[in-house]
């Protein structure tokens, strides 16, 4: 984890640490207390973006596919 973590840039890692602190904050862009279940699509989206940031930062293998 150490190894990935220094293998992002620092916007990179930036943003992760902002989603990671958005989606555990009770407080919401969209909030579900008016909305409903649509008010987790912001959470849904900032999910999103640390899963795409993680998935980026996975060194690749020899043949060019992700390690498992």
């Amino acid at each position: 984890m150490k190894r990935r973590l220094a293998a992002m840039s620092r916007t990179d890692l930036v943003m992760l640490v902002l989603a990671i602190l958005y989606i555990v904050s009770p407080i919401d862009v969209i909030p579900e207390l008016v909305t409903g279940p649509l008010g987790l699509t912001d959470d849904v989206a900032a999910f999103g973006l640390v899963v795409a940031l993680l998935l980026r930062s996975r060194p690749a293998s020899r043949d060019g596919l992700p390690e498992a």
